[in-house]
């Protein structure tokens, strides 16, 4: 049980100050060996041994930090009140830095992700609130208790109430509601408070953190050098395939000689779109070519209600950067045995991530199904774009009735309301916005359907079915080992999530893209 002291003598009150910032300290020291070990996999990776070549898993993660965390706040206590009160605001302080760094985009880790890093950036933030929250709640139970809340009102500490304040706004922004219906108040919330919390933090803390003040400063003035030289000005060529589908056209030079199949580049407006460009948010659209196409490089983009993406616009294009999934397949590629039966599932824009993994990894293996959720007839013609065949698509009646008629081709329904398993005798004609130079001048794309060898299939994906079917219509000659197979999908939670409850049933190999802001 923790007692007050309510009268400590100034040789306490300096060992108490001693003690806490060597526990600080040890903080700091302790999350960037973290960060040194995580840095030290990824430049190692290929050479380690197997079991270190693949990061602990998330809920590990986050329950080693939470404890480590909470060992360094309640060590050395002397089961004193005000040591744990001011134990936990430096703790949660002292781990701000590594915060912040796992945030930064690109991650400055070599061969690192930052979108591998950003689970464990968003858990660590919410271990700090909890520690900052409770530091705020037990100095106010200690005002309270020797009769003095007006301290509350003091300046340095007002300032830890507006942390406390800007920590909790942060945290409702960060809900999953908030980032996808409104994505530049996500954004712009966490960036104004990352800087504020730096001049705030320099005043509330007591003893000063003027080593953890400057990590934090570097970083943020990083972050924005980095924003500000390595962005590439580019003006967009778009073109509307339907209501939800537009493809988005870049020059090719702009990107480097080579990068990762399921790369993505992230767009923002420009200096003149925006006068606050630091405070603009980037966008993450997948890169639905190959490095190997040389004319240019192509974005599935699903149009947005708060950022548009139109023809001629100027934007800033980041990237490109690799897919944090990517080690999965690269690897499936490498190994002596790969995975000879492969099937991506995937749904809307995730087709984008599909068709250049789906076109790379055709080259090497046995055995590739695609199978694609799509939202009405006329995206199919997609499938010409990207130069993709072999394709089973899924529009269910539900998904057909949302599209607008003015948009929807003419092609009847099956009279006998039974699955349609291929439509050489329908027609779909092509979206008038489509550019007739990449559709090689054709108006009916009957033909395509059929040398493509695309199956359209008019009902809602059974991917419990499709994949059993998938594993027993492998050729007698390949192995029929379940070990063999992998299933990788793309795009919402709900199909991800089912994709991988199935997948791992049949004990497939199960590899996650998931479409989330």
């Amino acid at each position: 049980m923790f007692s007050i002291d309510l009268t400590p003598s100034n040789e306490a009150k300096k060992f108490r100050r001693a003690v806490t910032h060597k526990y600080g300290n040890a903080t700091l020291v302790v999350s960037f060996i973290v960060l040194v070990l995580i840095a030290v996999r990824a430049v190692s990776l290929g050479r380690l041994p197997k079991p270190l070549q693949h990061p602990f898993p998330l809920f590990l993660s986050v329950s080693l930090c939470a404890f480590v965390l909470a060992l360094l706040s309640f060590l050395e206590t002397h089961d004193d009140y005000l040591y744990l009160t001011k134990r936990l605001g430096r703790v949660a302080a002292s781990a701000m830095p590594a915060l912040y760094f796992l945030s930064l985009r690109p991650s400055p880790i070599p061969r690192e992700s930052y979108l591998r890093l950003l689970p464990l950036h968003i858990w660590l933030a919410r271990i700090i609130i909890c520690l900052s929250t409770l530091h705020g709640i037990l100095y106010i139970g200690y005002w309270a208790q020797v009769g003095n809340l007006a301290k509350i009102f003091e300046w340095a500490n007002l300032l830890g109430v507006l942390v406390a304040l800007g920590f909790f706004l942060t945290l409702v922004v960060s809900l999953r509601y908030f980032r996808r219906h409104n994505h530049e108040l996500f954004f712009k919330t966490h960036y104004l408070f990352a800087w504020a919390c730096v001049p705030i933090l320099a005043y509330h803390a007591r003893p000063q953190i003027w080593v953890i003040v400057f990590y934090l400063a570097v970083f943020l003035v990083g972050q924005l050098t980095q924003r500000h030289f390595f962005g590439q000005v580019v003006r967009l060529s778009v073109r509307r395939i339907s209501p939800r589908m537009n493809v988005v056209t870049l020059p090719r030079n702009l990107f480097p000689k080579y990068f990762s199949p399921g790369a993505h580049v992230r767009i923002a407006p420009t200096y003149l779109m925006s006068r606050f460009w630091f405070l603009a948010a980037s966008h993450p659209y997948t890169i639905a070519s190959l490095a190997s196409d040389e004319e240019s490089v192509r974005l599935i983009v699903k149009p947005g209600k708060r950022f548009q993406l139109s023809d001629d616009d100027e934007c800033i294009i980041y990237g490109p950067y690799p897919s944090v999934t990517y080690d999965g397949f690269a690897d499936s590629q490498q190994t002596a045995q790969p995975s000879r039966r492969i099937v991506v599932i995937t749904g809307g824009v995730g087709i984008s991530f599909a068709a250049p993994i789906v076109t790379s990894l055709r080259r090497t293996h046995s055995k590739i199904k695609l199978l694609w959720a799509a939202r009405s007839n006329e995206d199919i013609i997609l499938l010409k774009i990207l130069g993709l065949g072999d394709v089973d698509v899924f529009i269910s009646p539900e998904a057909a009735a949302e599209i607008e008629d003015t948009f929807l081709p003419e092609i009847g329904e099956p009279s006998d309301g039974k699955t349609l398993r291929a439509v050489e005798d329908e027609s779909i004609e092509l979206s008038s916005n489509l550019n007739t130079d990449d559709l090689d001048h054709v108006s009916r794309s009957d033909d395509f359907i059929k040398h493509r060898n695309i199956k359209v299939i008019y009902e809602r994906m059974n991917i419990e079915e499709e994949l059993k079917a998938f594993r027993d219509s492998v050729d007698a000659g390949l192995d029929s080992d379940n070990s063999s197979m992998c299933v990788i999908s793309c795009g919402s939670r709900k199909l991800v999530g089912e994709c991988s409850r199935w997948g791992k049933k049949l004990g497939a190999k199960v590899i996650e893209e998931l479409y989330e802001i």
